[in-house]
């Protein structure tokens, strides 16, 4: 439903990644930033298949658990998400009154 609607608006948006600062796994080479890049290039992929053409999504970032919901608790289920940046259209400049 919200790829759905988000498609409807036709705005460009951003797709950000979140982990909680919990290690996710014990591997070396896959950290919470891997982690957090994958979780927001699945929900851009989603996003894709609902209609959402591939010239609006203008960055698909993974933050890691760099920027905490919940920063008291960084280790908090709430830390792991996808946030959907919609923007706004640009506006021209108004006229000006000479």
């Amino acid at each position: 439903v919200i790829g759905e609607n988000i498609a409807e608006i036709g705005n460009k948006l951003y797709i950000e990644g979140h982990t909680d600062s919990v290690n996710y796994s014990e591997r070396r080479n896959y950290s919470n930033w891997e982690l957090s890049t994958e979780r927001a290039n699945a929900a851009r992929r989603f996003l894709e298949d609902v209609g959402i053409t591939p010239d609006r999504i203008i960055r698909v970032i993974g933050y890691a658990d760099r920027d905490p919901v919940d920063s008291k608790h960084p280790e908090a289920a709430i830390n792991r998400r996808i946030s959907i940046v919609v923007l706004f259209p640009e506006r021209p400049p108004p006229e000006e009154k000479g």
